[in-house]
């Protein structure tokens, strides 16, 4: 294979060796129809939706263990939050002195949960 251009013409465009001068129509320029308001509002409605169907037994028992999930986090974040306060003295010098208020809000707030829950 040789090379067949020099450095002012360059190479030869093989578009310009094969484009025939028609363009196909389907990519032909269009103009974008105009937005006509009134028959957009007159076109008819979309069909209702379906009713939903019931939720299989295995989609009930799904969101069953999500719901006891979500009630067991919050009590484990209870005894999360009673651990570390209990043990911020020896958790004190590794995080900083926000780590260690946030933390002894959370168990405040957890033992007034349990009180609330006890009464």
């Amino acid at each position: 294979r040789q090379n067949m251009y020099d450095m002012e013409s360059g190479e030869r465009s093989v578009f310009d060796s094969e484009f025939d001068g028609t363009r196909d129509a389907a990519f032909a320029p269009r103009d974008r129809p105009v937005y006509d308001a009134a028959r957009a509002a007159a076109a008819p409605k979309a069909a209702p939706k379906k009713p939903a169907r019931p939720p299989s037994d295995a989609e009930v028992r799904r969101k069953e263990n999500n719901e006891a999930l979500r009630a067991e986090a919050v009590v484990l974040a209870a005894r999360r939050a009673r651990f570390f306060d209990e043990h911020r003295g020896a958790i004190a010098p590794f995080v900083s002195g926000s780590v260690i208020s946030a933390t002894a809000a959370a168990a405040a707030a957890a033992a007034a949960a349990a009180r609330a829950r006890a009464a």
